[in-house]
């Protein structure tokens, strides 16, 4: 406690440490207060000196009847009490070897046992540690054991049983362990009570060490507090002196921002005080006042602080000329911005610098109206749609005013510029217009063209469709036609059969085969006469598929005049592009159709001649036969050949026959696909036409915004001619 208290003190007294100390209460002391009071305080410190000199010695000589009583009279006790347990141990061997001193031995047992009791009880009242008390604790109650282990081998002796004895005494036994507890007990205990006490010896020793060193310190610190009172009271007033004196020298260097703010009552404190109001007076007041002036604001209501005083009235005089300029320009600004451009402020009124900053307005106020004065004349022209004028020459310009110029000027070239691209832009507008306009008639035209030729189309397929049926009608009568020259060939074919068995029967046949052959020649006259019949319908055919032919063609031609038009027409004319292209293959369906069923009416004919030219070899083939039949029995071999040919040819004729029949029948059937596609180009021709009359209409339209364009197109040109440009 004592060493950090002196830690504490050497630590605190450190140079750096004595500077910072202040004792405020020194402050309020006048100074003569202050250097009486520091010899006092000295001398009150060096009689404290003594007293705490006095007092360490007393300290001393307690510490060491503190150590007399807590650890010399314990140790004596203890050496005592060891000095009696030794004794204890010799006796009880020395009864074993010494029988006729056994008595004797047992008293000064009962001796050594009342002394260590007695040293046992002494110890009890004395101080002791925790460690001790324990130990001490324990100790007693081993001592019990011990001590009747003692006294139980004098009884055994005196009992006459030495072996019992002998036993307890040895290793293992009763006495022996009770005394080597006890023993080692006790050393535990002496060994603490003289660790205590060494411990409290050398804590004496270091209390007189530190009682000393106490004292030397006490001197120390006195003598120092001593010499820090007196740098205190110098301090005390050297110091602020110091400061007093650096405040009025920054005080002349301008800087007024500081304050002393000495918290003192002696006459340093009144001397700062008054310091501190003067520089509060110049920052609040005339810098306040200087700072307003300059940010402008002019409000300032300042009173002299006394008659001699000379700043204030500068401050006011200051004011009053900044407010007298600041309201001069103010009045020519107004008149101004009312449009006086002639307005000037008045010089006499100032003078010095004020005088020039009115005179400096004035001259800048006329070198700007001279240019803003052209510039309205300029924008004046501009206004007249006269882009053509330009900033005159004459006026002089400088700095900004030059890019200001050059604005002016750009404005009209700019505007002209732009004028002339929109002049161009709205005649190429009208050009663009016109030609839209031209596009828009053609397409209209076009699709009146695909209109009228789609219902030129959709006419000739209905004609067709009337011929398509005629066609059929003439095929079916045709067909008939065909149907009875075969049944009329198959009756020739049996006639010839049986003028065949006639001719075998013989020559009484013979008149009977005159007449066969007569029913010959009429039948092959009336199938001659039937196969010119079919000759004159396939004719009456071929002159119906020349004109589906010629329709198809015509209508091919119409699909390809729809498909150029759709083509001028652009994006509106797709649509007609597209049933012109199935118009276009439907007609070529059509015509396909028609080239086939011309091909077998060709082929049809052809074989209708031979047909022709069989029934006419049969007709000679039947006048031989009447030559033969004159002839009857000379030429009869012959006949039977010449019956033999006939059947062979009328063969011949059911065959062609059969092949002009299914002829007829494909015929038949191409001529129905024909109806069919020529149904859908009528249908399609109608679509067409639907088609055609919507791109009328959205071509009427666009008709009508062209017209819109050239009215905006006319009014914009119109309005272009008010302005000249370059």
């Amino acid at each position: 406690m004592i060493r950090e208290f002196i830690v504490l003190l050497i630590g605190g007294m450190r140079p750096e440490a004595l500077s910072m100390i202040r004792l405020q209460f020194i402050d309020n002391i006048r100074i003569g207060q202050k250097l009486i009071g520091g010899f006092v305080l000295v001398t009150l410190l060096m009689c404290l000196i003594g007293v705490i000199g006095f007092s360490g010695m007393n300290t001393i000589s307690r510490q060491m009847d503190h150590m007399y009583t807590e650890n010399t009279i314990p140790l004596t006790e203890i050496a005592s009490m060891e000095v009696s347990l030794n004794s204890m141990r010799a006796l009880v061997f020395r009864s074993m070897a010494i029988i006729d001193e056994r008595e004797q031995d047992e008293n000064r047992l009962k001796t050594e046992i009342t002394n260590i009791e007695s040293q046992i009880q002494n110890l009890s009242s004395s101080s002791m540690t925790p460690e001790e008390e324990k130990v001490f604790e324990t100790f007693k109650t081993q001592w019990v054991t011990y001590k009747k282990t003692a006294v139980d081998v004098f009884e055994l002796e005196k009992a006459k049983k030495e072996q019992d004895a002998l036993t307890s005494i040895k290793n293992g036994g009763d006495h022996a362990n009770a005394r080597r507890a006890t023993v080692a007990t006790f050393d535990q205990l002496k060994q603490i009570v003289l660790s205590q006490a060494e411990i409290t010896a050398k804590a004496g020793s270091i209390e007189v060490k530190n009682s000393i060193t106490f004292m030397t310190v006490v001197a120390l610190v006195i003598i120092i507090i001593s010499l820090f009172i007196a740098f205190s009271l110098t301090r005390s007033i050297t110091e602020p002196l110091y400061q007093v004196m650096n405040q009025f020298d920054r005080m002349s260097r301008g800087e007024i921002n500081t304050r002393l703010t000495l918290v003192r009552k002696d006459e340093i404190g009144d001397m700062a005080g008054m310091a501190d109001r003067f520089s509060d007076f110049l920052e609040q007041e005339v810098v306040v006042t200087l700072q307003r002036i300059a940010q402008g604001d002019l409000s300032t209501s300042l009173t002299p602080k006394s008659e001699n005083d000379q700043i204030t009235p500068a401050l006011i005089e200051m004011s009053n000329a900044v407010t007298g300029v600041i309201t001069e320009l103010e009045l020519i600004s107004s008149r101004a911005a009312e449009g006086d451009l002639k307005a000037r402020g008045d010089e006499i009124k100032f003078h010095g610098s004020y005088q020039q900053i009115v005179k400096g307005f004035n001259t800048t106020l006329l070198s700007l109206i001279i240019p803003i004065n052209e510039a309205i004349r300029l924008a004046s022209e501009y206004s007249k749609c006269n882009f053509t004028a330009r900033f005159s020459n004459k006026v002089e310009v400088k700095g900004d005013f030059v890019a200001f110029e050059h604005a002016m000027n750009e404005i009209g070239l700019e505007v002209s510029s732009a004028l002339g691209v929109i002049g161009t832009e709205m005649k190429d507008l009208e050009s663009q217009a016109k030609m839209a306009e031209s596009g828009i008639e053609d397409v209209q035209r076009g699709a009146g063209i695909i209109a009228a030729n789609a219902d030129s189309t959709r006419a000739n397929a209905e004609m067709s469709e009337e011929e398509i049926v005629q066609v059929l009608r003439g095929m079916e009568d045709l067909t008939n036609h065909v149907m009875k020259v075969s049944a009329n060939v198959e009756a020739v074919a049996q006639s010839g059969n049986e003028a065949d068995q006639l001719a075998r029967k013989g020559i009484t046949a013979a008149a009977s085969a005159e007449e066969g052959m007569e029913s010959i020649r009429k039948v092959s006259g009336e199938a001659t006469g039937i196969i010119f019949e079919i000759r004159d319908q396939m004719v009456e055919i071929s002159r119906i598929t020349d004109i589906i032919s010629d329709i198809a063609d015509q209508t091919n031609l119409l699909a390809l005049n729809a498909a150029i038009e759709a083509a001028r027409a652009g994006d509106a004319g797709k649509g007609f592009a597209v049933v012109a292209g199935e118009v276009k293959g439907l007609a070529e369906q059509v015509g396909t159709a028609a080239q086939k069923i011309a091909t077998m009416i060709s082929e049809l004919d052809n074989r209708s001649s031979r047909a022709t030219t069989a029934m006419k070899e049969a007709e000679s083939v039947i006048e031989d036969g009447s030559t033969s039949l004159r002839e009857t029995l000379e030429i009869f071999s012959s006949l039977t050949k010449g019956v033999q040919e006939i059947k062979t040819n009328m063969d011949a004729v059911a065959s062609s026959s059969e092949q002009q029949a299914a002829s007829f029948e494909e015929i038949t059937a191409s001529v129905h696909e024909m109806s069919t596609h020529v149904r859908q180009t009528s249908k399609d021709a109608m679509n067409s036409s639907s088609t055609a009359e919507e791109a009328l209409s959205v071509a009427q339209q666009i008709t009508d915004i062209i017209n819109d364009i050239n009215t905006a197109v006319s009014t914009t040109t119109t309005e272009m001619q008010r302005f000249l440009i370059v």
